[in-house]
């Protein structure tokens, strides 16, 4: 779903645009950091026993699944979410 203008879109990214594409990698590596977080502070409210394992694997399942949202493809030379390891 579409709700924002296309004049804001194309202002939005004109914007974005004019920064430096250091300055783009440090707000995705930011905006990454604080995804990881949200999704680790979730997973130890849940088990505040998981393991450091736990929580990595669990992160990372989260970004490959956000990916996967968007439109991405998971790669299929990778194990896929859920599938029990050999």
């Amino acid at each position: 779903m579409r709700d924002t203008p296309p004049a804001v879109d194309a202002k939005y990214r004109a914007m974005l645009l004019e920064r430096s594409g250091e300055e783009r990698l440090k707000m995705a590596g930011s905006m990454y950091a604080t995804a990881r977080a949200l999704v680790i502070a979730s997973v130890l409210e849940a088990d505040p026993s998981a393991s450091p394992a736990a929580l990595r694997r669990k992160a990372s399942v989260a970004v490959v699944y956000s990916d996967r949202r968007r439109g991405g493809r998971f790669p299929e030379n990778r194990v896929r979410p859920g599938t029990p390891r050999t």
